[in-house]
Protein backbone atom coordinates (compact mmCIF):
# COMPACT_ATOMS: atom_id res chain seq x y z
CA UNK A 1 0.00 0.00 0.00
CA UNK A 2 2.79 2.28 0.56
CA UNK A 3 4.63 1.42 -2.52
CA UNK A 4 1.31 2.64 -4.32
CA UNK A 5 0.99 5.79 -2.55
CA UNK A 6 4.33 6.82 -3.27
CA UNK A 7 3.78 6.32 -6.77
CA UNK A 8 0.54 8.03 -7.01
CA UNK A 9 2.23 11.16 -4.86
CA UNK A 10 5.35 11.32 -8.05
CA UNK A 11 2.85 11.15 -10.34
CA UNK A 12 1.15 14.02 -9.00
CA UNK A 13 4.10 15.44 -8.94
CA UNK A 14 5.18 14.70 -12.22
CA UNK A 15 1.71 16.21 -13.65
CA UNK A 16 2.60 19.71 -11.68
CA UNK A 17 5.57 19.85 -13.06
CA UNK A 18 4.56 19.78 -16.56
CA UNK A 19 1.63 21.90 -16.14
CA UNK A 20 4.20 24.19 -14.45
CA UNK A 21 6.50 23.88 -17.61
CA UNK A 22 3.60 24.56 -20.40
CA UNK A 23 2.92 27.70 -18.13
CA UNK A 24 6.65 28.65 -18.26
CA UNK A 25 7.05 28.15 -22.02
CA UNK A 26 3.66 30.35 -22.74
CA UNK A 27 4.86 33.14 -20.64
CA UNK A 28 7.94 33.43 -22.51
CA UNK A 29 6.29 33.27 -25.84
CA UNK A 30 3.58 36.19 -24.44
CA UNK A 31 6.84 38.25 -23.10
CA UNK A 32 8.14 37.72 -26.84
CA UNK A 33 5.28 38.67 -28.75
CA UNK A 34 4.34 41.73 -26.35
CA UNK A 35 8.15 42.88 -26.67
CA UNK A 36 7.50 42.50 -30.74
CA UNK A 37 4.26 44.62 -30.58
CA UNK A 38 5.73 47.48 -28.98
CA UNK A 39 9.03 47.79 -31.30
CA UNK A 40 6.29 47.88 -34.21
CA UNK A 41 4.05 50.38 -32.41
CA UNK A 42 7.36 52.49 -31.50
CA UNK A 43 8.54 51.96 -35.76
CA UNK A 44 4.88 52.87 -36.44
CA UNK A 45 4.29 56.02 -34.55
CA UNK A 46 7.90 57.20 -35.91
CA UNK A 47 6.41 56.52 -39.67
CA UNK A 48 3.07 58.45 -38.67
CA UNK A 49 4.90 61.50 -37.27
CA UNK A 50 7.52 61.72 -39.80
CA UNK A 51 4.46 61.51 -42.68
CA UNK A 52 3.10 64.50 -40.62
CA UNK A 53 6.27 66.10 -40.77
CA UNK A 54 7.11 65.87 -44.05
CA UNK A 55 3.38 67.13 -45.12
CA UNK A 56 4.00 70.13 -42.82
CA UNK A 57 6.97 70.73 -44.75
CA UNK A 58 5.56 70.29 -48.21
CA UNK A 59 2.81 72.35 -47.44
CA UNK A 60 5.29 75.53 -46.18
CA UNK A 61 7.48 74.82 -49.18
CA UNK A 62 4.17 75.16 -51.43
CA UNK A 63 3.42 78.38 -49.65
CA UNK A 64 6.68 79.44 -49.97
CA UNK A 65 8.87 77.75 -53.04
CA UNK A 66 12.32 78.40 -51.38
CA UNK A 67 14.58 77.10 -48.52
CA UNK A 68 15.18 80.05 -46.80
CA UNK A 69 11.26 81.00 -46.53
CA UNK A 70 10.49 77.12 -45.94
CA UNK A 71 12.78 77.11 -42.89
CA UNK A 72 11.50 80.47 -41.50
CA UNK A 73 7.50 78.94 -42.13
CA UNK A 74 8.68 75.79 -39.67
CA UNK A 75 10.94 77.51 -37.27
CA UNK A 76 14.35 75.88 -39.00
CA UNK A 77 17.55 76.96 -40.28
CA UNK A 78 18.57 77.21 -44.36
CA UNK A 79 21.75 76.66 -45.84
CA UNK A 80 21.50 77.30 -49.30
CA UNK A 81 19.14 75.58 -51.21
CA UNK A 82 18.30 73.01 -47.94
CA UNK A 83 16.21 73.50 -45.16
CA UNK A 84 16.55 72.04 -41.72
CA UNK A 85 14.01 72.25 -39.26
CA UNK A 86 14.06 70.15 -35.41
CA UNK A 87 10.92 68.79 -33.44
CA UNK A 88 10.80 67.01 -30.14
CA UNK A 89 8.45 64.05 -29.43
CA UNK A 90 5.32 66.16 -28.92
CA UNK A 91 6.19 67.55 -32.49
CA UNK A 92 6.63 70.79 -31.32
CA UNK A 93 9.95 72.71 -33.07
CA UNK A 94 13.14 72.34 -31.31
CA UNK A 95 16.25 73.35 -31.53
CA UNK A 96 19.16 71.61 -33.15
CA UNK A 97 21.40 71.61 -29.39
CA UNK A 98 18.14 70.62 -27.39
CA UNK A 99 16.97 66.89 -27.22
CA UNK A 100 15.24 66.26 -30.46
CA UNK A 101 13.14 63.19 -31.64
CA UNK A 102 13.01 64.28 -35.44
CA UNK A 103 15.25 65.91 -37.98
CA UNK A 104 13.64 67.47 -41.15
CA UNK A 105 15.01 68.54 -44.34
CA UNK A 106 13.79 70.04 -47.28
CA UNK A 107 16.76 69.79 -50.63
CA UNK A 108 15.02 72.14 -53.11
CA UNK A 109 16.22 72.52 -56.62
CA UNK A 110 14.42 74.87 -59.05
CA UNK A 111 14.09 74.73 -63.28
CA UNK A 112 13.60 77.40 -65.23
CA UNK A 113 10.72 77.98 -67.76
CA UNK A 114 9.48 80.49 -70.44
CA UNK A 115 6.72 81.26 -67.68
CA UNK A 116 8.14 80.68 -64.42
CA UNK A 117 10.26 78.52 -62.50
CA UNK A 118 9.31 74.90 -61.14
CA UNK A 119 10.75 74.51 -57.73
CA UNK A 120 11.07 71.13 -56.88
CA UNK A 121 11.69 69.72 -52.85
CA UNK A 122 12.74 66.45 -51.73
CA UNK A 123 11.76 65.85 -48.27
CA UNK A 124 12.82 63.48 -45.24
CA UNK A 125 11.84 62.90 -41.73
CA UNK A 126 14.65 61.56 -39.83
CA UNK A 127 14.59 60.03 -36.63
CA UNK A 128 16.92 60.82 -33.59
CA UNK A 129 18.94 57.63 -34.57
CA UNK A 130 19.42 58.63 -38.10
CA UNK A 131 17.06 56.32 -40.08
CA UNK A 132 14.86 57.47 -42.06
CA UNK A 133 11.15 57.92 -40.89
CA UNK A 134 9.31 59.18 -44.24
CA UNK A 135 10.02 60.88 -47.10
CA UNK A 136 8.11 62.84 -49.73
CA UNK A 137 8.75 64.77 -53.31
CA UNK A 138 6.83 68.03 -54.29
CA UNK A 139 6.94 70.45 -56.68
CA UNK A 140 5.64 74.15 -56.72
CA UNK A 141 5.37 76.58 -59.18
CA UNK A 142 6.66 79.92 -58.78
CA UNK A 143 5.51 82.17 -61.57
CA UNK A 144 8.00 84.50 -63.73
CA UNK A 145 8.23 88.42 -63.69
CA UNK A 146 8.90 90.79 -65.97
CA UNK A 147 9.01 94.29 -65.13
CA UNK A 148 8.77 93.59 -61.52
CA UNK A 149 5.06 92.16 -62.24
CA UNK A 150 4.16 88.69 -62.66
CA UNK A 151 3.03 87.44 -66.23
CA UNK A 152 2.65 84.43 -68.15
CA UNK A 153 3.70 82.94 -70.98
Amino acid sequence: MNEQRVKSSFSFYLQILILLAVFLSVGVVLVQVFAAARGMSRAARAETDGTTLCRSAAEAFGASGTAEATAALLGGTADGETATCYYDAAIRAAAPDSAWTYRVTVNVSEEETAAGTIAAAHIEAYAADGTVCASLDTETYLPGTKGGTAYAA
